[in-house]
């Protein structure tokens, strides 16, 4: 009699419950699991969000940044709270992929619909991987004004991105600190 309750209890569960558990909140079929669902899923219903916790914190304004192989990130702010991400790839390439958000959410780069900002070396053997970045303020004609450096690690170069004039000033990393 015991099994016979148990497996009434599950089987009402399942036929009139509607939220899954938070651990496996997607509901694909008839069963709850916690599963990667595409765009298209979600909207002819393949699959449902059927847990009210998660569906009040699903990531619905996910912001792709960089290309398909975009693998290194680096995060730096500007002294007004401008955030800005610089994105390079694997294996590593001469382009620089930019994306900023200003305090107030809006996008600092208004080129295009990705909001991004490209930026290239001057030459190909200035390969990005790794590397640190971070704001620093320069004095030019008595008024302060910031820029993005980055320093790479390995035999690459430290980088200052000027967005205004679109240009990368470079040097060895070698060269200003004697060693890779």
């Amino acid at each position: 009699m015991k099994g016979l309750v148990l497996c009434f209890i599950f089987v009402f569960e399942q036929i009139f419950c509607s939220d899954c558990d938070r651990s496996i909140p997607i509901l694909k079929g008839s069963v709850c699991q916690s599963t990667f669902c595409t765009e298209e899923q979600f909207k002819n219903s393949t699959c449902q969000i059927k847990n009210e916790i998660i569906k009040t914190q699903w990531l619905t304004n996910i912001i792709m940044i960089g290309e398909e192989n975009s693998r290194f990130i680096n995060f730096a702010n500007f002294s007004n709270g401008t955030m800005i991400i610089e994105v390079s790839s694997d294996p590593g390439d001469n382009k620089r992929i930019f994306f900023g958000l200003n305090p107030d959410g809006s996008y600092l780069f208004q080129n295009d619909d990705t909001h991004q900002y490209t930026m290239t070396a001057s030459s190909n053997n200035n390969k990005r991987h790794y590397s640190e970045n971070f704001c620093a303020t320069i004095i030019e004609n008595q008024s302060p004004k910031e820029y993005i450096i980055s320093i790479a690690n390995e035999d690459q170069y430290i980088e200052l991105y000027d967005f205004e004039n679109n240009h990368i000033y470079k040097v060895k990393s070698k060269e200003k600190f004697g060693k890779k």
